[in-house]
């Protein structure tokens, strides 16, 4: 259990930056590009997205009573890590720490 624990909580930055960085900044419309990989690693609707992230976070493993030291966090295609990103975005709830 404590692997799996390790597993899910060490790999998904992408989401994990998603759900608790800033907002984006855009770039001047006149430089914005379309999304290079959306529908391969991420689905493609906006809609279909926000339920994807809004499940991966509902469905995180609840905050452990001691904040951690660090997280690492692979990413890859939100359908191989999302939920753990959402686990480590729970995880750091408790942090009192900037990113």
């Amino acid at each position: 259990m404590k692997t799996a624990r390790v597993a899910r909580a060490g790999a998904a930055l992408a989401l994990a930056c998603f759900a608790i960085g800033s907002a984006p900044v855009s770039p001047p419309a006149t430089q914005e590009r379309l999304p290079a990989v959306a529908g391969q690693f991420y689905p493609g609707d906006r809609k279909a997205l926000e339920t994807a992230i809004e499940t991966y976070l509902s469905d995180a493993l609840p905050p452990r009573p001691e904040r951690p030291l660090a997280l690492i966090v692979p990413h890859a295609g939100y359908h191989y890590s999302g939920q753990i990103a959402a686990d480590a975005a729970r995880a750091m709830q408790r942090a009192r720490r900037n990113l």
